[in-house]
């Protein structure tokens, strides 16, 4: 599958085919259908990133780096990592007998304490905040306090996809599940485009000496209820957020 912008212009113009005269899509054209695209798809199924964080009971504020976070909409979800959970379950099953009397005992409450963390949802929330006079995403934390330092956590952050090759945000982002549906909508506002245009070169006469059969308005028919059919399969496959969630 295409995963470059210039790939899915030759791709769009393979599909299109020959019209018999000369009239194409540019490639500035077939680019404005696919950002088109792309700003409906991250809009109900935009693009995700876990990244972890070391949180402490302590802190409940947390700035998050733009240029890290790029095209970020919000945060969506917050977690304790796997691993985090793994080491309580081994840590309080072996090794313990090497801890002297009251040392075990103190180790055998912090792993208590730490197993009532982990039975709850971590409290948060996320908003965008003017530091500095720049806006920058901020993630507030609450963790209820016990005898630990600091948490390994994830959170799963949402970002809007761009009409590029960024590997970050830009088309080789895109998921392979959602790069047909892709496709498909950016030729189908193609094809509205150009039976637009096609509707312009009716009655020219061709060599044989009849008139050229240019439908536009057909194949731009065409365009338009394909686009309807795609745009009730993206909301059909939207993501369900929080209702505060950027």
């Amino acid at each position: 599958m295409p995963l470059t912008t210039s790939e899915i212009v030759t791709e769009i113009q393979t599909r299109l085919g020959s019209c018999g005269v000369r009239v194409e899509l540019g490639s500035s054209e077939i680019l404005i259908c696919l950002k088109q695209g792309l700003r409906l798809m991250s809009r109900f199924t935009p693009g995700e990133y876990v990244t972890s964080l070391n949180a402490s009971s302590s802190q409940k504020k947390y700035v998050l780096d733009p240029a890290a976070h790029p095209e970020m909409i919000g945060v969506i979800l917050m977690d304790f990592l796997d691993n985090e959970r793994d080491e309580i379950e081994q840590s309080s099953t072996g090794g313990a007998v090497e801890n002297p009397a009251g040392e075990y005992t103190q180790h055998l409450m912090s792993e208590i304490d730490k197993r009532v963390v982990f039975s709850q949802d971590i409290e948060w929330k996320f908003q965008w905040e003017v530091i500095g006079n720049v806006r920058k995403p901020v993630l507030y934390v609450d963790i209820a306090e016990f005898d630990i330092d600091t948490y390994s956590c994830s959170y799963t952050w949402v970002y809007a996809f761009t009409p590029d090759d960024n590997k970050m945000t830009g088309l080789p982002s895109v998921s392979p599940t959602y790069e047909e549906w892709l496709l498909d909508f950016t030729e189908a506002l193609a094809k509205q485009i150009l039976g637009r245009k096609l509707d312009k070169f009716k009655g020219i006469p061709s060599s044989d000496g009849g008139d050229l059969a240019l439908d536009g308005a057909e194949l731009k028919q065409e365009g338009i209820e394909r686009e309807r059919e795609l745009r009730e399969d993206i909301l059909q496959r939207k993501k369900q957020f929080p209702v505060l969630w950027g």
